[in-house]
């Protein structure tokens, strides 16, 4: 899950620093997150072995919070990478600057 945490981190602030629009690249991850939590959806309810459906199950869960993640950016109408709803989401952020 650390992975999927990362990818999304990413995935936000790269739209939250989008030159072609914040609320579009915001709307579009949205979209794409959408997409992913109804594929994961799908492979929960494929019989498959217990352990891949928990599994799938948390991945899900994740994407659930991205995706609520992204919508209150959009409701809060984000422009800025120090949005205080972004802001309250980091846990911990490494500065390649000052970490080296």
């Amino acid at each position: 899950y650390l992975i999927m945490n990362l990818l999304s981190c990413q995935q936000i602030e790269s739209a939250l620093r989008s030159p072609k629009g914040v609320l579009s690249a915001l709307r579009q991850l949205n979209q794409n997150k959408q997409q992913l939590m109804h594929d994961l959806l799908d492979m929960v309810r494929t019989p498959d072995s217990r352990l891949h459906q928990i599994t799938t199950a948390g991945a899900v869960a994740l994407e659930i919070h991205w995706r609520d993640v992204i919508q209150q950016l959009l409701e809060d109408k984000a422009s800025r990478v120090d949005n205080q709803i972004w802001v309250n989401q980091l846990r911990f952020y490494w500065d390649t600057e000052q970490d080296t």
